[in-house]
């Protein structure tokens, strides 16, 4: 009988204690709308850099792993080549036609943008304009919200 009790004991508790065991944490419509909006804040600024042709303000959205792709070249975009290339220009008008945003998890998402673009050198002349798209991979690190990898392209002129 003794052993019968003690074995009917531990079952009990064991199935007490599976039952008390916390749910994974649930990842409610609210957070979700929160999360975009700190990642579509985060967008907005990356892209005032970058079409302010402000590279250390684009710089400090690029995660340390940070991975740029075009459909220009896949070679690195390193911050000497965008220093370089934007001495000359003066910035960008950007007209986006497309956004979207989403928060796949509390630390994650990512973005999707199409756009009309036409970048001015400090003279105010037309140096390009064209069609552009992008992706986004975002993640949150302890100081904000980082680009892991841009996926860029524009149609070839």
């Amino acid at each position: 009988g003794h052993d019968v009790r003690s074995r009917y004991l531990e079952v009990a508790l064991a199935v007490l204690l599976l039952g008390c065991q916390s749910e994974p944490p649930v990842f409610t419509d609210d957070e979700r709308a929160a999360v975009a909006a700190e990642i579509e804040a985060a967008r907005d600024a990356f892209f005032d850099a970058a079409t302010g042709l402000d590279a250390d303000g684009l710089l400090a959205f690029w995660d340390e792993d940070f991975i740029h792709l075009s459909n220009a070249s896949i070679a690195p975009v390193t911050p000497e080549m965008l220093r370089e290339g934007w001495e000359p220009l003066s910035h960008v008008e950007m007209a986006r036609t497309f956004d979207r945003v989403v928060a796949l998890t509390r630390d994650s998402g990512y973005t999707i943008s199409t756009a009309s673009y036409v970048v001015l050198d400090t003279a105010g002349a037309v140096v390009e304009s064209n069609e552009w798209a992008g992706t986004h991979i975002w993640i949150r690190r302890a100081d904000g919200w980082k680009v892991q990898v841009a996926h860029e392209g524009r149609p070839v002129q």
